[in-house]
């Protein structure tokens, strides 16, 4: 994100008194050299006569882009405007960039994704199901000093904080333990991650408690963010899996969400309405309770996933031990046939990408042993990972529709072909089968699923929409040719129907190729930007005015005063009101000229637009409003962010107004 870094009140002070000074320069030498120089260009990209899905979900509109300086400067008619180049999209259509929230991404793919950015992807979260580093500034670190074609964010990791402090055993954790622990998720929120994962399926997670995950979790309870997981379980014992993924989330302080949702098993075939009416039923209630979900009736994932979880008790090698002991051996393929049969129903449903067979191919190979034992001879050679036929159409159609539901890959960036096709074909798969040949959803609401749903539920305020203020994050593509192009047997075929890709706003890919453009970033969690509800669907307001005091070094004065009121109606392209800031200590002066998105959520509200500074020069800003701070010991905060200029948050001075109204 983009409010990480508070310039200081001196900075801000000689940024302005600089412009004050170039403006004043109108004479001698330097007034004829600016006279001579041509006109500058309004804007680095004007993107002309796309059919704009902001990612609100309201139906699409014509209506022109202007691009500059990575963010969005302007959406409306621009067609006097100039720009150094300007893309045609007529016919086509223009949305946010999409945001997968569950990327297993080969991460040294990050500088050139191509498979990413092929479907229109501009963010990936990585980290998922509980894995990856526990030293999330480290891992941040690295990932932007190699560059970035896309933006990248992170989880901070249950299972990996868990192994490190309790390891692989099956035991409860100590008081000790579970303080540890809670420092390490404390200290990866600190450090930018995005949210807590968990993958209470996989060891060894699979061996804590729901009591134990929600302790843990619930250090970054001050972030206000995603726990997302890998349900225990996925098929006999779903609907008892949500409603613990629900209680540690609740009961962390955190927005519960169901990643990769689905009916894994044949024998639960129809029972999708009763899995995601929990879902809406929550959210009726005013817990909010998000998931996501691929396209695909296959899943991945190793083939330890169908090995019981007390013959992994320890590890590989005590798994491998297990397999050794001949009074074990046939009550471990016992219950790995259980496995199998819930999972898929026959070894024919488990297809190793990598060799190309079926587990009922190795079966005969290996001279027409039982499943189990096949299993254990492959995993006593080495993990493999492997692709589970699950579940109907009809189920996926239910969970695809659900309007809680994100669209995420469980992929990310690959170059492989012996992967799951849902790493080159995710996005594009859903927008032209499920939205153009089947009209499972309309257009806008599969883009909201890919963009402002998962960007509100991440807690980004940045990004996800089409809007003033926003960074250009932007897919531009073809809704009549927009179609993946993988499968099972062939997975590395990239999608079509993308045309243009905008990475905080510079073209990243165009027609089929990269461009060479390392645009992304890392992005960092922002304390006063909570996972939450996109606007309920009725009008929305914010108001206030007053003061904010910011500290500074050689300061400590009431040194931003603002003035704002903010209108918006569910289907409206953009809020209606007004804003002025002043700052006294640098002399800044900022007049809104033109508003973006206003969100807002209980206690709390943001919203982006453009304004006239100092009556000289127009610049995005960004205003976050926190009625009850975490960070600020439950105060009321503002953060104001400037582009170029600014970037702070304070308390409310006494006397200061604030109101913000979601109700119908």
């Amino acid at each position: 994100m983009h409010l990480q870094v508070p310039l200081s009140r001196s900075c801000a002070s000689v940024l302005v008194v600089s412009l004050m000074v170039l403006a004043s320069l109108t004479v001698g030498g330097l007034a004829s050299a600016v006279a001579a120089q041509p006109e500058q260009p309004e804007y680095d990209i004007i993107i002309r006569r796309g059919l704009i899905l902001d990612g609100s979900g309201i139906v699409g509109y014509k209506a022109d882009v202007g691009v500059k300086n990575g963010y969005i400067y302007a959406v409306g008619d621009l067609s006097r405007a100039t720009a150094r180049r300007v893309i045609d999209a007529d016919g086509l259509m223009v949305a946010p960039g999409f945001i997968d929230t569950h990327s297993h991404g080969d991460q040294r793919l990050a500088p050139a994704p191509l498979s990413s950015l092929s479907q229109g992807v501009t963010t990936e979260i990585l980290n998922p199901d509980g894995g990856g580093p526990t030293d999330i500034a480290k891992q941040l670190a690295d990932l932007e000093a190699a560059g970035l074609g896309i933006n990248l964010g992170v989880f901070i990791g249950f299972n990996a904080v868990w192994e490190r402090v309790v390891g692989l055993a099956d035991r409860r954790a100590t008081l000790a333990e579970i303080g540890e622990m809670r420092r390490l998720i404390a200290h990866g929120m600190a450090d930018g991650a995005l949210g807590v994962s968990s993958g209470l399926y996989y060891a060894p997670a699979i061996f804590s408690s729901t009591e134990e995950g929600m302790a843990v979790s619930a250090a970054a309870r001050p972030w206000r963010a995603m726990y997302s997981t890998h349900m225990r379980n996925e098929n006999v014992g779903i609907l008892a899996a949500i409603t613990e993924t629900m209680d540690i989330g609740v009961g962390a302080g955190l927005t519960p969400d169901i990643t990769h949702m689905k009916i894994l098993s044949p024998s639960l075939a129809g029972k999708s309405a009763d899995a995601v009416g929990i879902i809406k039923q929550a959210n009726a209630k005013g817990i909010y309770t998000t998931a996501s979900v691929y396209p695909y009736t296959r899943s991945s994932t190793s083939l330890t996933a169908v090995v019981p979880p007390w013959v992994q008790d320890g590890g590989r090698s005590a798994m491998l031990e297990r397999f050794a002991n001949p009074a074990l051996r046939e009550r471990i393929a016992e219950e790995i046939e259980r496995f199998i049969e819930i999972r898929v129903g026959t070894p024919e449903g488990v297809y190793f990408p990598q060799q190309r067979v079926t587990l009922a191919d190795e079966m005969e190979a290996m001279g027409g042993v039982r499943p189990g034992e096949a299993v254990m001879r492959i995993l006593e050679v080495g993990n493999r990972s492997a692709i589970y036929h699950f579940g109907t159409e009809e189920d996926l159609h239910v969970v695809l529709t659900n309007p809680y539901a994100a669209i995420a890959s469980d992929g990310g960036m690959s170059d492989s072909n012996a992967v799951h096709p849902r790493r080159y074909g995710t996005f594009p798969r859903v927008l032209g089968r499920y939205v153009r040949e089947e009209a499972i959803l309309s257009w806008q609401e599969a883009i909201r699923k890919m963009t402002g749903l998962p960007a509100t539920m991440l807690g980004l305020v940045d990004r996800g929409f089409i809007a003033v203020g926003m960074a250009a994050d932007i897919t531009i593509f073809d809704p009549k040719t927009i179609i993946d192009r993988a499968t099972f047997e062939n997975p590395k075929q990239y999608a079509e129907g993308v045309h243009y890709v905008l990475v905080n706003g510079q073209v990243a890919f165009e027609h089929g190729a990269l461009t060479g453009v390392k645009a992304g970033i890392a992005l960092r969690k922002h304390p006063n930007a909570p996972s939450r509800p996109m606007n309920p669907p009725y009008r929305v307001e914010a108001n206030g005015t007053g003061a904010i005091t910011v500290p500074d070094p050689g300061f400590l004065v009431n040194d931003i005063h603002f003035d704002f009121a903010f209108r918006q109606l569910h289907d409206d392209a953009r809020a209606t009101g007004y804003l002025r800031l002043r700052d006294s200590v640098s002399g800044l002066e900022a007049v809104a000229v033109e508003l973006g998105k206003l969100q807002v959520a209980d206690g709390w509200a943001t919203i982006s637009g453009r304004a006239l500074v100092n009556g000289r020069e127009e610049r995005v800003f960004r205003l976050i409003v926190d009625e009850r701070d975490p960070f600020a010991g439950g105060r009321a905060t503002i953060s104001v962010w400037i582009d170029g200029l600014l970037d702070t948050r304070g308390t409310l001075t006494f006397g200061s107004r604030l109101q913000i109204v979601n109700t119908p």
